[in-house]
């Protein structure tokens, strides 16, 4: 949608939901981590939102996480997101 593009494109937005993801309530983590998918896979290039924000590694962190599982699961979701479509090295 044309408001979740509009989401993507602004760095200061995205910079602050990554910035958010390790929040200790697992249903605030979800909902980001559901926002970031929404936003990356709506994202006209998605490599470069992957690039620019490093979102690989950060969510690779928390779809290992043991602790919040419903967090976990969503983050692996957005990792599947990011290898079809755009890789998780952007290229």
């Amino acid at each position: 949608s044309v408001f979740i593009k509009a989401l993507g494109s602004s760095e200061a937005f995205v910079t602050e939901v990554k910035l958010r993801l390790h929040y200790p309530n697992a249903n605030i983590g979800k909902s980001l981590l559901t926002m970031l998918r929404l936003i990356y896979r709506n994202h006209p290039k998605p490599r470069e939102l992957n690039r620019r924000y490093n979102l690989y590694q950060t969510v690779a962190k928390l779809a290992e996480n043991n602790q919040q599982i419903i967090v976990a699961e969503v983050a692996k979701h957005l990792l599947q997101d990011i290898d079809e479509l755009g890789g998780k090295y952007g290229i």
